[in-house]
Parts: structure tokens; C-alpha cells; sequence
């Protein structure tokens, strides 16, 4: 059994340092008036949301035989209830950030946040 040596474990920490330095650079904090929630099932979107103007309020999302409440809260969105086994979607807990994602595979349901422009078209999408 070979044991990793100071040196290893050196650059083991470094370049988990580097990786999380470079990946916080290119996380886009979208200003919160300008972000929305697109809802998709199926690869179909069926809503979107402005995360700014929703304020806090729960969302009962109704899409043929699929049913599932979404919570709106302080500029963020989360799956609080869906017909899932394994809850995934509702442990991810809120998202609030450009390209931030929340998918129910067994349900086929995402939802991703995307920033927009003051003109309303797509400015920025991460991920």
C-alpha cells in the first residue's frame, strides 16, 4: 500500500484551491431584478418567472398528470414538493444565481435561472 507523501497532499491542495478560485471567476451573479426562473418538463419550457417580481409565494405547477409546488423566496426558487423516490430536486434547496440548475429526473423536470438583459432578451447563460 503506497502512502501519499507532504509533497502529494501540497499539490493536492493547491489544485483544488486553483479549481474553486477559477470556478468562483466565472459564476455570474446576475443583479436579482434581472434573473428568472424557466421552467421546463419534458424539454418543454412551460413557465418562466421573474425571480424579482414573484416575491414570496408558493407556485402549484400543474403540466398533464404532473403536479409540483415551487417556493419563491428573497429573489430564489426551490422545488419544496414533487412525486419523486428520491427528493433530490427538494434537498438542492433554493437557487438564486445565473445558470444555477434544479432537475427531477424521474419527473423530467428542470429548472434553470438565467439573467436577462434591460431589454428583456437573454444576456448571460453559465453552465
Amino acid at each position: 500500500m503506497k502512502y501519499l507523501k507532504f509533497g502529494d497532499i501540497i499539490v493536492i491542495v493547491l489544485v483544488i484551491t486553483a479549481a474553486l478560485g477559477i470556478g468562483l471567476l466565472f459564476t455570474d451573479k446576475a443583479p436579482a431584478e434581472n434573473l428568472y426562473a424557466e421552467i421546463y418538463v419534458d424539454g418543454e419550457k412551460i413557465n418562466e418567472i421573474s425571480l424579482h417580481e414573484a416575491k414570496n409565494q408558493k407556485m402549484t405547477i400543474i403540466h398533464g398528470d404532473l403536479s409540483f409546488i415551487v417556493d419563491i423566496k428573497d429573489g430564489k426558487i426551490a422545488i419544496t414538493d414533487i412525486d419523486c423516490p428520491d427528493q433530490v430536486c427538494v434537498k438542492t434547496g433554493h437557487i438564486g444565481q445565473n445558470g444555477q440548475v434544479i432537475a427531477c429526473v424521474p419527473n423530467r423536470v428542470v429548472i434553470k435561472t438565467i439573467a436577462h438583459n434591460e431589454k428583456g432578451e437573454i444576456d448571460i447563460v453559465v453552465g
